[in-house]
């Protein structure tokens, strides 16, 4: 979860029968905002002065007679006037067409050096635009000298007859308290103050936003894919006021310099509340406008930073003059978006050549996300890539790191992180909780076939070119010599495959050395022997590990297989135990089908992320391991979740972890032995089974912990 929702919003979004209300904040729109309906920015009542009760009541307002300050009311005076620092100018004796916030006003009885303080109490902390409004109908007043918090706002104004002056400025309340001092001077006169008016320090807001629509992230973890999310909203043209923003080519003051890739961000709240206790939900970049049917309004397409994913990494790289990265695959990460090389927190053990990528700010990634998935999950993963060509940033992150190890999110700040899939990680020590109180209508259950694998195979130690020489002498059993007379392009620590030229009997070698134009040396002694005319083979890729679930394979009457291949993948880089450690949990996730549950949530549980593990508990949702109906606390990944802003809720799709497995860690002295420990305990600890007779105390099945 990204964004904590104040107590205000949780309230309000618990009367399920309140509609949300939403805005939109485009970066460098710094004077207004658009919303789907007017929002309430006049933080209390607006306060007018005059006699009581001789003043009448007037809408929106509350009167301040010049009574003391009261506790009940929360405002008043320190040093109170009474009716005698009061006036109401009635109609009968002074004619006009004057408002009755303007006939009553109170005012420093005995002159400009005294100061009558006025405060209100109970204000939340934080910055107000506060304007106040002096005058006189009937007679000249002033200097007027109105003072808020320390802030001059009308500073020794004089105002004629039937004149009436208004000014703003920003205050800051640090107190949860509001002090206005009217007069204070030597410059004779009095100070009238009619109204005082205390708003929230927010930009206008147009309601112009029709409800937004959103088709967000979709991930496919085996292919270490996430789609772009994206959400549209439409802003009504009125009095071509949409027309003027979006017109980025005017000749003379555009309101935007450009429209491409700018910010916007989506708030979501609720009738009465403050807007800025609304709930930022999105932020995405505007990667589309047109005009809708009808030609009433635009409609503004947003998309998340995956979009950048499009770019290109690598644009200096070409065949003789390779660009290489190497090091921990969450720090290649890191660096292919940064474009920073030489990081500190995120470092290489090589970045040779000339490397690019997508020069992203390090703002935009959650750093601490990704530190928590290298440190706890891959901290020995080690790569090494060589590119001899420009590549597209998607295809090489979710090709050939992501699909080692889970998908990258956007979450929903903007920022992007990697979530680890296989299985998923479980990085907070309090996941979220989804319970049936929180679901509308029934969950929908069913176990994913498509997802059923029983032999993994992992391939590395990719060349970048494929190619075969001709031994040009014998390559003896028990020895490291390979003659060939042609060394060029092969490269020490690669791996080529020696091959017959009958085809009948090959052998994979990885290089030490090379004695240019004579022979390569391998690591290892030949097993079998070459002759003159045998050959070394080149070859994209070699089968680094093959994990088969062979007892799965007769229990099903099916060997389906599931291929990774990554040019990072390096035996000389403990690229074997890295395939192995790979090869297993995939197939303790997938030799299983997983069960996928759709499910429609409350609005209230928007912010949780794609790739955050939840804890389900529902009634209705079988129990594999007992043969019963309901789960409590059972892991589930979240893989879509998506915004339904017609109907007011979230639709998730969740899959299951590993059947009878667990990401457990040594519990704190207050979690209970297992047979007393809740769903909850035994989801988040390990526990050990007896080692003879490989169940659990109270005789449930074992769990594995990874």
């Amino acid at each position: 979860m990204v964004f904590e929702p104040n107590a205000e919003w949780i309230e309000r979004n618990k009367e399920l029968d309140k509609r949300p209300i939403y805005y939109i904040k485009i970066d460098g729109l710094t004077d207004r905002i658009f919303s789907t309906a007017p929002l309430e920015t006049v933080w209390r009542p607006r306060t007018n002065f005059g006699l009581d009760p001789d003043t009448p009541e007037v809408a929106g307002h509350r009167l301040d007679g010049g009574a003391a300050v009261s506790s009940v009311k929360g405002y008043g005076w320190i040093n109170p006037m009474g009716d005698s620092g009061a006036r109401y100018r009635t109609p009968g004796g002074f004619p006009g067409d004057f408002t009755d916030v303007e006939r009553s006003f109170v005012f420093t009885d005995g002159g400009n050096t005294i100061i009558r303080k006025w405060i209100m109490t109970g204000i939340p902390n934080d910055d107000y635009e506060v304007s106040a409004m002096c005058g006189d109908v009937g007679f000249l007043q002033g200097p007027h000298l109105v003072v808020v918090n320390g802030v001059i706002i009308i500073n020794r104004e004089s105002t004629a007859i039937e004149e009436f002056i208004i000014r703003k400025k920003t205050v800051t309340v640090t107190n949860n308290q509001l002090e206005v001092n009217i007069g204070g001077h030597d410059s004779g006169g009095v100070t009238t103050l009619n109204e005082i008016l205390i708003t929230r320090n927010f930009p206008e807001a147009r309601p112009l936003l029709t409800r937004p629509a959103s088709t967000l992230q979709r991930v496919d973890r085996l292919q270490g894919r996430t789609t772009v999310g994206a959400i549209r909203f439409a802003l009504l043209d009125r009095d071509d006021e949409i027309t003027r923003l979006i017109s980025i080519e005017k000749t003379s003051n555009p309101e935007l310099t450009s429209l491409v890739n700018r910010k916007v961000s989506l708030f979501q709240g609720f009738d009465r509340m403050d807007p800025k206790k609304f709930a930022e939900i999105y932020r995405g970049r505007i990667s589309g406008v047109s005009m809708t049917p009808g030609n009433a309004s635009y409609q503004f397409e947003l998309s998340d930073l995956k979009r950048k994913f499009g770019d290109l990494i690598m644009k200096n790289a070409e065949t003789d003059a390779l660009s290489v990265l190497e090091g921990n695959l969450v720090n290649i990460f890191y660096a292919v978006l940064t474009s920073d090389f030489t990081s500190m927190d995120f470092p290489l053990d090589e970045a040779s050549g000339s490397p690019t990528g997508l020069g992203l700010d390090s703002s935009l990634l959650n750093l601490s996300d990704l530190i928590e998935v290298r440190d706890l999950w891959i901290s020995t993963l080690n790569l090494r890539f060589e590119f001899g060509k420009p590549e597209a940033a998607r295809t090489f992150v979710e090709q050939e790191l992501m699909r080692l190890i889970g998908y990258a999110v956007v979450l929903h700040d903007g920022r992007i992180s990697v979530r680890a899939s296989n299985p998923p990680l479980i990085v907070s020590p309090n996941p979220t909780q989804l319970t049936a109180d929180q679901i509308t209508g029934p969950p929908a259950w069913r176990k994913r076939m498509d997802l059923h694998f029983n032999r993994f195979v992992i391939r590395g130690d990719h060349n970048n070119f494929e190619f075969e020489r001709a031994l040009d002498g014998t390559a003896a059993a028990g020895q490291k010599i390979v003659p060939l007379a042609f060394t060029n392009g092969y490269r020490v620590d690669h791996v080529y495959l020696l091959q017959r030229k009958d085809g009948l009997k090959d052998e994979a070698i990885e290089v030490a050395s090379i004695n240019e134009g004579a022979s390569v040396v391998t690591k290892e002694n030949l097993v079998n022997a070459f002759t003159a005319g045998d050959f070394l083979k080149a070859l994209p890729f070699r089968n680094l590990v093959i994990v088969e679930d062979s007892a799965n394979q007769n229990e099903t009457d099916e060997l389906v297989e599931f291929v990774i291949q990554s040019r990072g993948l390096r035996k000389h880089l403990n690229g074997r135990d890295l395939a192995t450690f790979i090869a297993t949990r995939l197939k303790r996730r997938y030799s299983t089908p997983p069960v996928e549950i759709k499910v429609n949530a409350q609005m209230r549980e928007q912010f949780i992320e794609i790739g955050d593990v939840l804890l389900l508990s529902h009634p209705q949702i079988p129990d594999l391991l007992t043969g019963t109906r309901g789960v409590v606390d059972q892991p589930f990944e979240v893989i879509r979740a998506e915004i339904d802003f017609k109907a007011g809720g979230v639709k998730l799709v969740l899959l299951d972890t590993v059947p009878q497995s667990r990401f457990g860690v040594i519990a704190e002295n207050n979690v209970p032995d297992y047979p007393t420990a809740t769903a909850r305990q035994r989801a988040e600890a390990a526990f050990m089974a007896d080692q003879f007779t490989n169940l659990m105390v109270n005789g449930d099945p074992p769990y594995l912990t990874v």
